[in-house]
């Protein structure tokens, strides 16, 4: 059985032993506001339950799951370098 690609795939990256922390602020996150205004099966998302450096098993995961190219993703987490309450939207990996 083949899985239609989500057209979006949000990983908000996270850190479970750690809740209600900034650490954990992307989770929260979409606790808060995205569960609200999920309409939409075209949204998929992935909540890792693994420390924070483990995350990415579970990115991973998702993506052969959804058949999803790495263009589809959404990754949602915390910055110290940024205010709390500033967000900021990039695309490709590394600082900043």
């Amino acid at each position: 059985m083949s899985l239609t690609p989500p057209l979006l795939l949000l990983i908000p990256l996270h850190n479970p032993m750690y809740p209600n922390t900034r650490h954990s602020i992307a989770h929260l996150f979409l606790q808060t506001y995205l569960k609200q205004y999920r309409k939409s099966a075209q949204i998929q998302i992935c909540v890792p339950t693994s420390p924070m450096n483990l995350n990415g098993y579970c990115a991973n995961k998702a993506l052969r799951k959804w058949n999803a190219k790495v263009e589809d993703v959404v990754v949602i987490h915390d910055d110290l370098d940024k205010k709390l309450g500033e967000i900021a939207l990039k695309s490709g990996g590394g600082a900043g």
